[in-house]
């Protein structure tokens, strides 16, 4: 019996030179306890800082420092601690700016993209837009459309790299803003992890009970519209319809979700692409700003076969390689019990009649009191 796949690792790395992603000119409170911080030579309002994550010193270096200050000062150790900033700023990218440069082609979608079917079901089975999810608050009713990514893209951290001040000067008239600070950096190595979820990927949610976790079935499943687009891309149906449950789920067999539950090949498809994405970071517009540039490095890979006992090696992998990875999956999408849905649907029929009802009596009822 062969081993299945149940999620797929990345460790990714990445070069770059300069700052690449903003921060304005927020000080936050980390900010503050952080040796890049000094109060007294900056003008804080007029400066560009580059993102950071923050992380605790350890306590050796903390003992190290605060003998320095004691040594130097001639100050008693509380005094002396009072003076070290506990933290340090590690420069990054964010996630959200990588997934931007990651998946460039779906940057220009306008949000309310999911309130229109056919223009939804175009996104949905382009690889590229089921893999970056949507997460759109608007639509019919209150309901709206959601939909988690299949991939995670951790932030990219600089590795052995601190940020640096410049004096930078703007074209125009003079004034108090003609001059300000930005950090800058350096060449720089990027690392970064991502996750590819087979669960999410294998399955696509069509049923009105989930609320924003699903489609409107009435508008995509339906009217036939987003199985036309994906036989259109792929030359066929990828999935079969049904009710399943999930393998993780709380309801069991007897509680079960309509929707589609995608193949092997289609996944297969999903993931190769992603690498393929993966290594075009860099040679989109959104991978080179005024202040900086990144790019892709490295790609290692790792297939999860169990995620307790995970002994796999990362296998680092090549640009010449691409399209040639193939998994079988585990199945995280069980069929399930349908009588309980098909009574939601009588029901859901029977509401619907009875509203329909209702409102043509309403209609009724106002013509004759227009007459």
């Amino acid at each position: 019996m062969s081993k299945k796949v149940k999620s797929i690792e990345f460790e990714l790395e990445f070069e770059g030179k300069g700052t690449f992603n903003f921060n304005g000119s927020d000080v936050t409170p980390a900010f503050r306890k952080t040796d890049d911080y000094d109060s007294s030579k900056r003008n804080f309002s007029n400066v560009m800082y580059g993102k950071r994550n923050y992380y605790k010193k350890d306590d050796s270096t903390l003992d190290v420092e605060v003998e320095n200050i004691m040594a130097k000062y001639g100050l008693s150790k509380e005094n002396a601690k009072s003076k070290v900033q506990p933290l340090i700023g590690v420069p990054k990218i964010s996630s959200g700016c990588a997934r931007s440069v990651t998946f460039p082609d779906t940057v220009n979608f306008d949000p309310d993209v999911m309130t229109h079917s056919n223009i939804g079901s175009t996104y949905l089975s382009a690889t590229n837009g089921y893999l970056r999810g949507y997460m759109y608050t608007t639509g019919k009713g209150s309901n709206g459309y959601g939909r988690k990514s299949v991939v995670t893209i951790t932030d990219l951290e600089a590795k052995d790299s601190v940020y640096g001040m410049d004096t930078c000067t703007k074209t125009g008239e003079r004034s108090e803003n003609s001059f300000f600070a930005k950090e800058t950096l350096g060449e720089t190595t990027y690392k970064a992890d991502a996750f590819f979820d087979v669960a999410t990927a294998q399955f696509l949610c069509l049923d009105q009970r989930f609320g924003k976790c699903s489609l409107d079935p009435a508008e995509y499943d339906d009217t036939g519209i987003l199985g036309d687009a994906f036989k259109a891309r792929f030359g066929r149906i990828p999935y079969e319809k049904g009710v399943y449950t999930n393998s993780a789920s709380v309801f069991g067999e007897y509680y079960g979700v309509y929707g589609y539950r995608f193949d092997d090949e289609f996944i297969n498809q999903l993931l190769n692409d992603f690498i393929n994405d993966l290594w075009k970071f860099g040679t989109c517009a959104e991978s080179h700003k005024a202040g900086g540039y990144v790019r892709i490095k490295s790609i290692k890979m790792r297939p999860v076969y169990d995620p307790i006992e995970n002994n796999e090696e990362f296998i680092e992998l090549k640009r010449e390689d691409h399209d040639t990875y193939h998994f079988e999956y585990e199945s995280f999408w069980k069929p399930a019990n349908t009588k309980e849905w098909e009574e939601y649907q009588i029901k859901k029929d029977e509401i619907e009649k009875r509203e329909k009802v209702e409102k043509e009596k309403e209609k009724k009822s106002k013509k004759e009191d227009d007459e």
